[in-house]
């Protein structure tokens, strides 16, 4: 199941089943999966040639370009990120008016019709960089109803979704810096920095401190609340994902 080869018709059919839990689309998502890393180089060695390209001091971005990448975006929309868009949409529903939402780093854009699904009477906006896993997402969103965009331009009092998304940025706050001056009311986050994947560092730069990914999280929680936003008590199971709100 060629993704390079794939109709419209047919990449629209499964993503949009994948997004409707259609236990069908679900299967042939993991026989994909199962696909592509069969296809490529063992998963092992595309997570060590990614961590030694990090030694070097040279990270290899190629790797979210082609084909091998997109199993992992397709994991983690199936794994958690479908999840935790449900479990938050649920929470904020009625507390805070939801007219435009961005969805950073939205990989093949299943997460980003699901969230267009959920809110309907909202602008959605996915943002993700030319690469296998767009192309995907530019086809979803021909009849799903949200746009594609290389970089975030949003009005106040956005909701913004970053869901597997700032940990891949060595300096994660020098990049959010760019989308809280556009003032988002919501941040809604499920950072891993302390997990050992492709595309994650060892070290994460916090402002001007560079700390070990295990104490990455604490410091860049710091960062945030010094920089105007308050986190929002949910109750969520180990507070996945964590939901920020602008102060005042």
């Amino acid at each position: 199941m060629n993704i390079a080869l794939m109709t419209s018709d047919k990449l629209i059919g499964f993503v949009s089943g994948m997004m409707q839990d259609q236990p069908k689309a679900e299967r042939l998502c993991w026989e994909m999966t199962r696909h592509y890393r069969e296809r490529s180089i063992e998963q092992t060695d595309f997570e060590k040639a990614w961590h030694q390209s990090v030694s070097n001091g040279t990270p290899d971005y190629s790797i979210y370009d082609g084909e091998r990448y997109v199993p992992e975006a397709t994991a983690c929309y199936l794994v958690y990120a479908k999840r935790y868009i449900r479990t938050s949409a649920k929470f904020i529903e009625g507390k805070w008016p939801v007219n435009e939402i961005w969805d950073l780093g939205c990989g093949i854009g299943a997460s980003t019709a699901l969230l267009k699904l959920i809110f309907p009477g909202a602008n959605v906006f996915g943002t993700q960089l030319p690469s296998d896993q767009r192309r995907v997402a530019e086809e979803l969103s021909k009849t799903h109803g949200f746009q594609i965009a290389d970089l975030m331009k949003s009005s106040v009092d956005a909701v913004v979704f970053m869901l597997d998304y700032l940990e891949h940025f060595e300096c994660p706050t020098e990049h959010l810096e760019t989308i809280i001056a556009q003032k988002p009311k919501l941040l809604i986050m499920a950072n891993s920095f302390g997990a050992t994947a492709v595309g994650h560092f060892p070290n994460y730069k916090i402002g001007s401190e560079k700390y070990p990914n295990k104490e990455t999280g604490r410091a860049f929680s710091k960062w945030l609340k010094c920089k105007g936003y308050k986190k929002v008590e949910t109750g969520f199971y180990n507070n996945r994902p964590a939901i920020w709100e602008r102060a005042e």
